[in-house]
């Protein structure tokens, strides 16, 4: 409590009844933290049971819609830069700013020292995308005067009961985990964007990808131009094989393109005629992005 003397200075008898309403005011102030803290708190058990799967039918704090869906705030961090310390009230701070976009009882959220985990209901699966539009730029606008630290939002497929929010969460955070590694996915990632990545994130499970990078691959990665080989190989894969478009992508000139080609044949001992080795050189690229997540992020920054 502040008081702004003018010309005459406060006696002691105002000065002590001024102390007393600091006294109060700190007192309420402290009432209404705990009643923040524990309704946070049993918002976080909700969430709990919700993704858990311990809750039956509809859960009392989340309204009854016709879609729920997950979404997982993480951070993708530089290379050797530690997570900033009091992430969780920035967290809390821009799932608050989130929560006033929406309707009453349509998003409950749980936060952790380095993520948060958001369940929201709504009408259609675009309401759903929208408002993790909105809890990105509320988080984007939090963190902003932390340099080179990015937001990143994991965005489940939406689900109609709530009982089906356990495998949303799981989406949602292979989604978020993906991303957080692999610097080429957007910061706002949905399952169904992610396609056959995902489908790899769930075959990987708890294994290490490193041992399941293929030989041709690894003989790429070895080679001292690899990074270029890898590139120019992905981005042919990525247009089917077409040179035209691969080589405007990469701003070659077709026959330098095909030199390229020629040598990622001749290195990595495949046939790109072959589906086989065009679909085990694929995968193999999205298990090495995976792999080479801190190497490979540094070299897509630089």
């Amino acid at each position: 409590l502040w008081l702004v003397e003018g010309a005459d200075r406060y006696d002691d008898e105002t000065l002590a009844a001024s102390q007393r309403v600091a006294t109060d005011l700190a007192e309420e102030l402290y009432r209404l933290q705990q009643i923040e803290r524990d309704e946070r708190d049993r918002e976080a058990d909700q969430v709990h049971g919700l993704l858990s799967g311990s809750e039956g039918g509809q859960p009392n704090g989340l309204a009854a819609t016709n879609l729920y869906g997950v979404m997982v705030i993480g951070l993708r961090l530089p290379a050797n830069v530690s997570r900033p310390a009091g992430l969780d009230v920035r967290l809390t701070a821009a799932v608050d700013r989130g929560r006033r976009s929406i309707q009453s009882r349509h998003q409950l959220a749980s936060i952790t020292p380095d993520k948060a985990v958001v369940v929201v209901a709504a009408a259609s699966a675009g309401e759903l995308e929208s408002h993790a539009e909105v809890l990105l730029s509320a988080t984007v606008r939090e963190l902003t005067d932390l340099g080179g630290t990015e937001p990143i939002i994991g965005v489940s497929e939406p689900v109609s009961r709530p009982r089906e929010l356990a495998r949303a969460h799981e989406q949602a955070e292979l989604a978020v985990s993906l991303a957080s590694v692999v610097p080429t996915l957007p910061p706002l990632v949905t399952w169904r964007w992610l396609g056959p990545l995902g489908l790899i994130g769930q075959l990987l499970g708890d294994r290490d990808p490193a041992r399941l990078i293929p030989v041709p691959i690894q003989r790429l990665v070895d080679a001292a131009d690899g990074e270029t080989l890898l590139t120019t190989l992905e981005a042919y894969l990525e247009h089917a094989g077409d040179a035209a478009d691969t080589a405007a992508e990469l701003f070659l000139h077709r026959s330098s393109l095909y030199k390229r080609l020629h040598r990622i044949e001749r290195l990595a001992e495949v046939d790109l005629r072959s589906g086989n080795d065009r679909l085990q050189l694929h995968v193999g690229l999205i298990l090495w992005r995976v792999v080479g997540s801190g190497r490979a992020r540094t070299r897509h920054r630089n």
